[in-house]
């Protein structure tokens, strides 16, 4: 401790310390700030994925296929410990017009009071209700339709305002050749998920419509499960099979995004590579003010060896000392790194197009365990960093030290 403390003929040493303390420190925050950024990014867009999709999807035994019997595989599933919520669904492309324009859309039939137990859209109307969508289920009537706040805005719509809606299978022959069909639907609400992708090109109609349209009869085209642990999906996805005994094709929620989620990963861990390079180059100066320690401390070690000190302890005096200021650089990098995430997080400091990351403003979100493995790693940097002064330092010979003093 006597020998971090700044003296007038090693000041210079004494600097080098206090650089090495500071680029630990400058390091440490760095990877903190960037693990909290990842992390909070990777949370985020996970949970605005989430909002419009199911935790475990059931398909049909090939990709072709139907679920007729959905009533009976959705009774098993909702007997299966740990699952929610299940619902039907029929999924077709479509194409979505009004005076104002046109936008390609996915279309969900759903059963509203079912699929509002699954998926979270139901939960985040800004305008209308969806309830006034399950009532407009029929022939007769305009039918109610959901679409994102993003396409409302793009086709300059509000609710019981007029959209058409045209899918391939509503072609019908007319003296101009085959053209499909318009289907009238009546904007029952607007929500928004957060998702970009989600509020622009989904959209929800009641089930039965949609049955009709394709011709499908009673079966549909999906079956959608939320489970009450998401990250328990892959156990979750094993049991939901076993009880369908194989007959159908189930995919988790991380199956059905995993590109996306697989990107993020990698791209975290080549963040977390590239920034511990700061730690290392910080290693370095704290080898340089050990070296340098040990050069001036030459008659110091060598008294202290003549009086009976060993080579080990000598050694483990270095290394204690460049472990020190290893500590002190990660203490302070870490509540620095912690106090920035805090910070950029509470005043939302970072935005993003939507379009292009899905999520409009990046969290950052500590975890305790990323920041105690920074802190593990950069502390054993800094003790690698000194094994091979304090190496030098034990090696010196007392008659060597003290011959020209």
């Amino acid at each position: 401790m006597r020998y971090l403390r700044a003296k007038h003929k090693q000041a210079f040493t004494s600097v080098i310390t206090v650089i090495s303390i500071i680029g630990v420190a400058i390091g440490v925050a760095a990877l903190v700030v960037a693990l909290s950024l990842m992390t909070g990014m990777h949370d985020e867009i996970r949970d605005k994925i989430l909002g419009s999709r199911a935790h475990l999807t059931i398909y049909g035994g090939s990709s072709e296929s139907t679920i007729e019997d959905f009533r009976e595989v959705r009774e098993r599933v909702l007997h299966i410990d740990g699952v929610l919520g299940a619902a039907p669904m029929v999924r077709e492309k479509g194409l979505l017009q009004t005076r104002l324009g046109s936008e390609g859309v996915i279309v969900h039939g759903v059963r509203p009071g079912e699929s509002s137990n699954v998926i979270d859209v139901f939960d985040m109307m800004v305008q209308g209700d969806w309830r006034d969508m399950e009532q407009e289920e029929g022939e007769s009537r305009r039918r109610g339709i959901l679409i994102g706040e993003d396409l409302a805005t793009y086709l300059g719509v509000v609710p019981d305002d007029k959209v058409y809606l045209l899918t391939l299978s509503t072609m019908t022959l007319s003296p101009a050749g085959m053209i499909p069909k318009r289907l009238i639907y009546r904007v029952a609400g607007i929500y928004k998920t957060g998702d970009w992708f989600a509020d622009t090109y989904h959209c929800y109609v009641p089930i039965g419509d949609l049955q009709r349209t394709l011709g499908l009869g009673d079966s549909i085209t999906m079956l959608q499960v939320k489970i009450s642990d998401i990250f328990d999906a892959t156990a979750m996805k094993q049991r939901v099979e076993s009880a369908l005994e194989g007959r159908y094709i189930v995919r988790t929620w991380i199956e059905e995004n995993s590109g996306f989620f697989e990107a993020l990963q990698l791209e975290k861990l080549a963040l977390f590579l590239t920034i511990t390079l700061i730690v290392t180059v910080a290693a370095l100066n704290i080898i340089s003010s050990l070296i340098m320690l040990v050069m001036e401390k030459n008659r110091d070690i060598g008294v202290l060896m003549s009086m009976g000190a060993t080579s080990r302890g000598v050694m483990a005096s270095f290394m204690l000392q460049g472990l020190i200021i290893g500590v002190v650089g990660t203490l302070v990098g870490a509540l620095l790194g912690t106090g920035i995430s805090w910070a950029l997080d509470f005043f939302g400091v970072i935005q993003l197009p939507g379009e292009v990351y899905t999520i409009t403003q990046v969290r950052f979100k500590v975890v305790l365990m990323d920041v105690a493995v920074v802190c593990g790693l950069a502390m054993l940097i800094s003790l690698l960093a000194t094994l091979y002064p304090a190496w030098k330092a034990s090696r010196l010979r007392p008659a060597e030290a003290l011959r020209y003093e």
